[in-house]
């Protein structure tokens, strides 16, 4: 008996559908999904706002070494108001944030260590007009009670004519 050939579509009902038309449907959605990303995330170019901040902040300390970066200096004001305006959803806004937050962390340790050296410049400030004081304080006891006679050396001299010197 010849085999009853089935229409096209009911053929593969019974078996669950062509394992290559699975594949090939998988791998459409990948590749649109991967193309997805490419175009909105991927091809997009950084912020402008960052690489303007991050081309005043590489200007600035060009050929400084790290320990002559004045982070008081206007420059990091204007990059912290250039990350600011970075679009949230641009490429580079969490490269902005952490930017950002670096550059507020350095601030705050400059400005800790500037206090810090104010402070030890005004302790050696203080213990010099201390020294100074004291100083002319002797000065002045020594002009109006100047010392005839040093009571110390007299027996240096004696024991030395004792010697025979």
């Amino acid at each position: 008996m010849p085999r009853r050939r089935e229409p096209r579509g009911e053929r593969g009902k019974e078996r669950g559908g062509s394992p290559l038309r699975t594949v090939a449907v998988v791998g459409a959605i990948l590749a649109a999904g991967v193309a997805g990303q490419l175009v909105w995330g991927g091809l997009r170019s950084p912020d402008p706002h960052y690489l303007e901040a991050r081309r005043l902040i590489a200007e600035y300390e060009l050929g400084k070494p790290p320990e002559l970066i004045n982070y008081n200096h206007p420059v990091y004001g204007k990059a912290l108001a250039e990350l600011e305006l970075v679009d949230p959803d641009s490429p580079s806004a969490a490269a902005a944030g952490e930017l950002a937050a670096e550059i507020r962390h350095k601030i705050e340790e400059f400005r800790a260590r500037m206090a810090a050296e104010a402070r030890r410049k005004a302790r050696e400030a203080k213990r010099r007009r201390e020294r100074e004081a004291m100083f002319l304080e002797a000065q002045e006891r020594a002009r109006l009670n100047p010392v005839t006679s040093y009571p110390e050396c007299e027996n240096e001299g004696q024991s030395r004519t004792r010697r025979g010197r």
